[in-house]
């Protein structure tokens, strides 16, 4: 087995999706080899990791392994950091979880270093130390450490790398994951750092230094990547900022339409709002699905939160979204954030309402939790944005956003518990409700440019395949939807003929009387257009006009059989 000189481990929860995501984890060693180092990487699981590291410690290949820690997988982290103890390695941990460190948690915690803020330069840096004694541990910005004394020292972040340009693509020889050469989607990071300023959020109050990478050099990154991955089929770009910069976003949208790859982004509500050419744009270009920023239906919540955007902004964005064609447009509502209250809640449930109603077929919506991120503003004033936090349910936390570890001046802990599951339930009956009344049109989307991805658009997704009716639409009302030939029998969606007390037809949830009723009543698959006007006794071209308006509202379709 061949020699390098770290090991890099990121530790999936088990209730994590299976896509690997190693982005940053192989910027450093792309960096690192500019430098002479080398490296590996590996994405999994617990026991794949314990699997890896024993296999790659015991064989001697590397002495030296760090570890990646969000905030909920910090105890993971720290589970891991015990298992290497007896390997007796040089451990190093870094992510986001880091910038809370105090001298108490580093020494809980049980690594050798830590590294904040981004790693491409420190890690090379302690690298270069430890391996080549370059250096002192003291000029290393971004360090903890203990120094042989057993003193703890903190050196403050420096500057990250800022031509991102120039840090070397991925090798996919560096991936120790089986298959890695071989996935439908890439993870993309066009951008470092965030402008915005959202209370809430770690990324906007901790990486204030906005650098974008060039178009020209985003669309190598993909060239390079299909150039051994012949599977590839599209990209998920994972920085939020990837909206905000027109010319540059333009340019490689063009690049992938050029390249006929699909992808998935982030979007800055208010710059899609401002510019109502952009979505019709990205959607030509191969954009599938977006997220955005929701929050609250709350005009107060959302300017506490200092978003700039607003409800108003919302509503038009998931209309020009629905317009545009766009397969998937999903965000979420945040619980027990600032100033929340019965009222703040009640008028987020309404625009989520609205919301679903207008993307009826592509827009999802579920609520999380407000996670108290290190470092941003409201952690750092809670009582100012009126809340309070619950140590002791942080503590118990399994995931970010799944526990409630807050309360606020009028909602208690329990209560907004509450709030959040009647907020699901209430999500449920909506989209219930509202699939029923897909049309044509919306199926249409569906059946086309749902095929492999429909996982993804889940809610409706349950629905369509759930309900009889639609169901059946979705598999027989396209396979000729361009060509009606008069010969073609007429088949009704449903099986059963309901009526009310007066003798009205139901059919989902519409109502039908007359010649509209008489029709679905004899669209058995026997009968043709001419033969049905003559059998309901009206002219053939009524009989067309009532056919189209049961087509488009999935109630009939044609066969030739």
């Amino acid at each position: 087995m061949e020699n390098y000189d770290i090991l890099l481990i990121r530790v999936r929860r088990e209730y994590e999706q299976g896509f690997i995501n190693a982005i940053g984890q192989l910027s450093i060693l792309g960096y690192m080899k500019r430098l002479g180092l080398t490296g590996r990487c590996f994405v999994g699981d617990g026991y794949e990791c314990k699997r890896v590291m024993k296999e790659q410690l015991e064989s001697g290949a590397t002495k030296i392994v760090g570890l990646y820690a969000c905030d909920d997988g910090y105890k993971m982290a720290k589970h891991v950091l015990s298992f290497l103890k007896q390997y007796n390695v040089t451990t190093v941990l870094g992510g986001p979880h880091v910038v809370a460190f105090d001298e108490e948690s580093f020494r809980y915690a049980g690594c050798d270093y830590a590294i904040e803020g981004e790693g491409e330069i420190p890690l090379s840096r302690l690298l270069c130390h430890l391996l080549r004694g370059e250096g002192a541990l003291s000029d290393i910005e971004g360090l903890r450490y203990l120094d042989e004394t057993g003193a703890y020292h903190c050196i403050p972040q420096g500057h990250p790398v800022q031509k991102l340009d120039e840090i070397p693509f991925e090798d996919p020889n560096d991936m120790l994951n089986e298959g890695y050469d071989e996935r439908k989607l890439i993870g993309i990071l066009s951008g470092r750092g965030c402008p915005f300023r959202c209370g809430f959020c770690y990324e906007g109050a901790n990486a204030k230094n906005v650098r974008f990478r060039s178009a020209e050099n985003v669309l190598a990154e993909i060239d390079h990547i299909r150039n051994y991955n012949k599977e590839m089929q599209g990209v998920i770009f994972y920085d939020d900022t990837f909206t905000i910069n027109n010319e540059r976003l333009r340019t490689i949208c063009l690049g992938l339409k050029e390249r006929k790859l699909a992808f998935v982004c982030e979007g800055h509500v208010q710059t899609l709002y401002k510019d109502p050419e952009l979505l019709p744009f990205m959607a030509k270009c191969g954009l599938v699905s977006m997220q955005i920023g929701l929050e609250s239906g709350s005009r107060k919540v959302l300017d506490s939160y200092n978003k700039k955007s607003s409800p108003e902004m919302i509503r038009e964005v998931v209309r020009m979204a629905k317009e545009a064609g766009l397969m998937m447009l999903e965000g979420n509502f945040i619980i027990g954030g600032a100033l929340e209250s019965r009222q703040t809640l009640a008028e987020s449930r309404a625009l989520a309402e609205e919301l679903i109603t207008i993307g009826r077929g592509m827009f999802v919506c579920k609520t999380i939790f407000f996670v108290p991120y290190h470092d941003t503003p409201i952690t750092k004033d809670p009582a100012k944005y009126g809340m309070c936090f619950d140590k002791d349910q942080i503590e118990w936390t399994l995931s970010d956003m799944g526990n409630c570890t807050v309360s606020t001046l009028e909602l208690s802990r329990d209560e907004l518990v509450e709030e959040k599951f009647a907020f699901d339930r209430f999500l449920e009956e909506v989209y219930n409700r509202e699939a029923q009344f897909m049309t044509k049109d919306e199926l249409q989307l569906y059946y086309y440019k749902f095929q492999g991805y429909s996982h993804v658009c889940y809610r409706w997704h349950d629905r369509i395949t759930s309900d009889d009716r639609l169901r059946r639409f979705v598999q027989n009302g396209f396979k000729y939807r361009n060509l009606f030939d008069e010969n073609a029998v007429i088949t009704r969606t449903f099986e059963t003929l309901r009526y009310d007390g007066q003798g009205t037809l139901i059919a989902g949830p519409y109502r039908f009387t007359g010649h509209e009723k008489a029709f679905l009543e004899l669209s058995t698959g026997e009968y043709s257009i001419p033969q049905l006007a003559r059998r309901i006794g009206v002219t053939e071209q009524e009989t067309y006009h009532i056919y189209d308006k049961m087509y488009n509202l999935c109630l009939a379709y044609q066969n030739l059989f």
